[in-house]
């Protein structure tokens, strides 16, 4: 890795290498960065075009736009200083330096002046006198000068003015009467004038034009007439300007313009009863703003935030055929919010590499907050409230860069679900434009039967290839339960569902409830919006139930995408799933993958092939004592179907069993006990008729279940009291049933000597295989014989060996070990043969997984 160059492909992954891999080869790309900013003027904010921006040792230059923006590409680690310049014009600061830039850096503000020259002299009177207070008028904005007490006057005018100069003294005249300049380029000094004996009738309006905010102004005009017994009258045609009328002075009143263009008003001021032209005062005022789209950042204020960080980015279009194509046009805009509070905007700048989003986030802290972005697309007129992409806040930290810039897409997402034979509790974390069942059900074709909701079902025809019933559409709220003929992969295009947006009116009771983020999140974290409004929630990977002010306990600990789940409430509320994972991933699609069965030794079934459930929330107990070591497991029967399986929790209470059960009839359900350190089965005293969506028990209050001890049962046999034994020996074995079928965790080898127990082993695990190191006892030699208890079938096998016991007698080893094998007649048979086909893969070859009871 490396932070000067961007690789392309980013990585590659092996699995299993075997042999060697050649071009693997990767292409660098040196990292790219934007230098952007405005020039701007100094006291009324105005864009400047065409001031030139030029490195100093660097072949680079760029310029400004017709908004005053200017931008350039320079690569990691550059270092360089820009010059600034345009002709009759300074700038503040006259030079940016940039030293190693490995981040963009968008938000230079250069400020502009014009640049100034003076127009100096004196006023006399007709003595020679100087003559103070007397007011110099610029036209054209140019404003006024006053002599001071030597007569003198200086007027600082921009570069390139052009206008009149003309003294003002009420009943007196000058010579000359005023000056007149065209296009100032130096400094005009000794532009005297001197009073004459003439009363000449002047007029002057200052400021004659003014630039003003679309927002309701007023704005005051300064009016000076003489000789003193003029007066002088205002009017206008515009009815968005009015006026007061002062002595010397005229108050304008401006309404807001309502308009998103500029518009320009005149007034007129005319001295009454003589020639002297009638003087304009032109009135230019700013459009209306036009609103942003993302309406919500029009009162955005950057100052109103003392952190931020920022972020490159492109946006695409998961809509589109191609990845190639990246949205941006001038139009688009992309927001970041925190809630629904705008917390910056960008819109797109083009850039060597197609167009990218330079957006500064601000926030109030220095992280924490989660930022969710919105989308413009100029393209559709359609707006994306929210990306899939939460984003965790950092102060001071950059994400991106021009050459590899965080990657966005539009909320269009695929979802994946897989479905199994059977029965499915699936939900849908997405919308398409088209919810029709025969629509989001196409992707698997004639596999299904029929789908069914709290609100309806429907049963799909062959014959015509569609579904058809009450269910006639698919809700992102609601679970469905789908029966399939055969294995397949929902998929479906859509846009996502975003948690806090689409919030669950859960009801007392019982709820099919949907999971809507793309992401797992575990119970707690899940149902947090509905605190202890929840009782009970399960799913085909178990259930969980609530325990007052500790959380939620069973053998469900997360919720995940695709599935689909029935929650009990204690009284109504809503839920709000979270809208951000604890990690903030980056999806693009999401699938969902589950375990067809669930074996857990010695046990196993698959909750597929049910479509009810019911819970058993239960203690199990043995002569008073609580059990639940870990790797126990209590399992429900129907006859010697395993129809569920749980291992403890432990509970504030302590211990206990969450035994989720399934059925597709009122069954009678039994109960085994699996004690992990003794590699036994036990059955319990209690069975019960099953119902669907039953509850018993519960954490506080649960079921009590004890321990049978069966002295039929066949391991009751195996019991060996070592004590009573001088001599020892060793056997290492090797057990092969039916040819190839190897003993399982839990199967046991013992040596009898009649129906006296002379040692008892497990099965081990060894390189070389599964193998029982037997330890036999005897006092005398004798011959031994053996048994094999299978705990799948929960019986015992005579084997056809026997061996003479001697004292510290050592047979067979892990490498060459001692062959034992079924007698005969006692071979057992298979029975309950589950068999999962795969996908056939490319080479037509077809694996099988199969779940083999044998008796």
């Amino acid at each position: 890795m490396s932070d000067e160059y961007t690789f392309s492909p980013k990585y590659y992954a092996y699995d299993s290498i075997t042999q060697g891999q050649s071009n693997q080869d990767f292409k660098g790309h040196i990292n790219k960065y934007l230098i952007a900013g405005i020039v701007l003027h100094k006291l009324s904010n105005t864009p400047l075009e065409g001031v030139q921006m030029n490195c100093q040792n660097h072949d680079c230059e760029t310029a400004t736009d017709r908004y005053g923006q200017f931008k350039l590409e320079v690569p990691y680690a550059w270092s360089d200083t820009l010059t600034i310049q345009k002709t009759a014009y300074v700038f503040e600061p006259q030079h940016l330096n940039y030293q190693h830039v490995n981040s963009d850096i968008i938000s230079e503000i250069v400020y502009y002046q014009e640049t100034q020259f003076d127009i100096s002299g004196t006023l006399t009177d007709t003595n020679n006198q100087p003559l103070s207070n007397v007011t110099i008028y610029f036209n054209n904005n140019g404003g006024i000068a006053v002599t001071d007490v030597n007569g003198a006057y200086n007027k600082k005018i921009p570069f390139g003015w052009s206008g009149i100069a003309v003294p003002f003294l009420m009943n007196s005249g000058f010579t000359p009467t005023d000056r007149s300049y065209n296009i100032v380029t130096s400094h005009q000094n000794n532009q005297n004038f001197k009073q004459s004996t003439d009363t000449p009738q002047i007029l002057i309006v200052t400021p004659d034009s003014k630039n003003v905010s679309s927002e309701k102004n007023t704005i005051q005009f300064d009016i000076m007439i003489s000789p003193s017994s003029l007066s002088w009258t205002t009017s206008t045609l515009d009815a968005w300007l009015s006026f007061t009328k002062e002595t010397n002075t005229l108050l304008v009143q401006i309404q807001v313009n309502p308009f998103e263009t500029i518009r320009n008003g005149t007034i007129s001021v005319k001295a009454q009863n003589t020639n002297i032209d009638t003087k304009t005062i032109q009135i230019i005022q700013a459009a209306k703003q036009a609103p942003l789209v993302i309406s919500e950042c029009d009162q955005f204020n950057e100052n109103d935030y003392p952190y931020n960080q920022t972020i490159t980015a492109i946006v695409k279009d998961d809509q589109s055929t191609s990845d190639d194509i990246i949205l941006g046009n001038p139009s688009d805009l992309m927001a970041a919010f925190v809630d629904n509070e705008c917390r910056g905007y960008a819109y797109p700048i083009a850039t060597t590499l197609g167009p990218r989003f330079f957006l500064t986030i601000w926030n109030q802290s220095i992280d924490n907050e989660t930022i969710w972005l919105s989308y413009f697309n100029s393209s559709n007129n359609q707006l994306y409230e929210k990306l899939r992409y939460p984003i965790q806040f950092k102060a001071n930290h950059h994400q991106g860069s021009i050459v590899d810039p965080v990657e966005f897409k539009l909320d269009k997402i695929e979802q994946k679900i897989s479905l199994y034979k059977n029965w499915n509790w699936i939900s849908f974390g997405i919308v398409s434009p088209d919810v029709s069942l025969n629509q989001v059900l196409a992707s698997i074709t004639t596999n299904g039967i029929n789908i069914v909701s709290q609100n309806g079902y429907a049963e799909y025809l062959p014959t015509t290839n569609e579904w058809l019933g009450p269910l006639d559409h698919i809700e992102s709220s609601t679970m469905y339960m789908l029966n399939m003929k055969h294995a397949a992969t929902l998929e479906l295009k859509g846009t996502s569902v975003i948690g806090d947006n689409s919030p669950l009116m859960l009801h007392e009771n019982w709820n099919w409830i949907s999971y809507l983020p793309d992401f797992e999140l575990d119970v707690n974290t899940a149902l947090s919006s509905i605190d202890a409004n929840g009782i009970q929630i399960c799913g085909q990977e178990g259930y969980a139930e609530y325990l007052s002010n500790s959380g939620w306990f069973g053998q469900l600990n997360k919720l995940k995408p695709g599935c689909g789940y029935i929650i009990k409430m204690k009284l109504s509320a809503q839920l709000n799933y979270p809208i951000s994972p604890p990690e903030d991933p980056v999806l693009h699609s999401h699938s969902t993958a589950k375990k067809r069965t669930r074996s857990t030794q010695p046990f196993s079934f698959d909750p597929y092939d049910y479509q009810y459930q019911e819970t058993i929330t239960t203690i199990v107990m043995q002569n008073e004592l609580v059990l639940g070591d870990s790797n126990d497991l209590l399992a429900a029967f129907s006859d010697e179907q395993c129809r569920g399986i749980a291992e403890p929790i432990i509970t504030p209470e302590g211990p206990r069993f969450f035994l989720q059960i399934w059925s597709n009839t009122a069954d009678t359900i039994q109960f085994k006990y699996y004690s992990a350190q003794e590699k036994r089965i036990y059955p319990l005293d209690y069975s019960l008729i099953f119902k669907t969506n039953q509850n018993i028990g519960s954490i506080i209050s649960p079921q009590v279940m004890n321990l049978v001890n069966d002295t039929d049962h066949p391991l009751s046999t195996f019991t060996l009291n070592s004590s009573d034994f001088q001599y020892q020996g060793t056997i290492t074995t090797e057990i092969v049933i039916n040819n190839s079928k190897s003993p399982d965790s839990g199967d046991k080898l013992a040596a009898f000597v009649n129906d006296e127990c002379r040692g008892v082993a497990d099965t081990y695990e060894t390189p070389n295989g599964i193998r029982f190191f037997l330890q036999v006892f005897s006092n005398q030699s004798e011959t031994l014989t053996f048994k094999f208890y299978d705990a799948s079938s929960n019986s015992i096998y005579d084997l056809e060996n026997t061996i003479l016991f001697t004292s510290n007698m050592s047979v067979g080893n892990i490498t060459e070990p001692e062959k034992m094998t079924l007698k005969t007649d006692t071979l057992p048979v298979v029975k309950d043969l589950q068999v999962t086909p795969s996908i056939v893969p490319k080479n037509g070859t077809i694996s099988i997984q199969a779940t083999i009871g044998i008796e």
